[in-house]
């Protein structure tokens, strides 16, 4: 019987083996996180890049662990290329400072980028009092972002939808669904979308 995975909404990129450390904090962030990370989650047997591929289409969280070694290594760059185009939630983990690195290499400038354009946590220090403080705040990102996700997949427990709303969830597109969840049809176009559905009250 094949093994059935679960999917994990976060997945950590990192450069293996420098510096010192790097896969052993990798793990605990991914415990910590419940996310995915390649030397916990692709076993022996696995077609590694496929599971690699997966595990970024199904996360929703991004987290780049930026090292000095990170943008010299292929795979890396390619799943931080693919999350940006995806248009993955990006919380880039700074765990050792780019420093004085060459400016004219196009990966570090890439690397560089995201971390400039993010807002990002830093782990520099290996204080784990620091540490503590970085994974609470991202595992606040990720109950925010749990919580959107189940009232998108189910409104009406959280009591803020008038009947209205519920009528209209259950009747109409995928799109307008997603616009009626955020609260963002003015008067007119509930009025229309109802009487398209065979109602005049609004």
């Amino acid at each position: 019987m094949a093994e059935v995975r679960v999917k994990k909404k976060i997945f950590i990129s990192y450069a293996h083996t420098v510096p010192e450390g790097i896969e052993e904090f990798a793990k605990k962030l991914a415990n910590d996180l419940r996310g995915w990370v390649d030397s916990k989650d692709i076993h022996l047997g696995d077609e590694w890049k496929k599971e690699i591929e997966d595990a970024l289409t199904n996360c929703e969280i991004f987290i780049p662990v930026i090292t000095k070694r990170y943008p010299t290594r292929d795979w890396c760059m390619k799943e931080l290329e693919t999350a940006l185009q995806q248009g993955k939630r990006v919380i880039p983990l700074i765990y050792e400072e780019l420093g004085d690195l060459p400016t004219d290499d196009d990966r570090l400038k890439r690397v560089r980028e995201v971390q400039d354009r993010y807002q990002h946590l830093k782990f520099t220090s290996k204080d784990y009092l620091e540490y503590d403080k970085s994974l609470k705040k991202l595992q606040s990102v990720v109950l925010d972002q749990e919580t959107r996700d189940q009232k998108l997949e189910n409104p009406f427990e959280s009591g803020v939808y008038s009947n209205e709303y519920k009528w209209l969830v259950l009747n109409l597109t995928a799109t307008d669904f997603r616009l009626a969840c955020a609260n963002k049809l003015d008067i007119a176009q509930r009025k229309r979308l109802l009487q398209i559905g065979g109602r005049d009250d609004v």
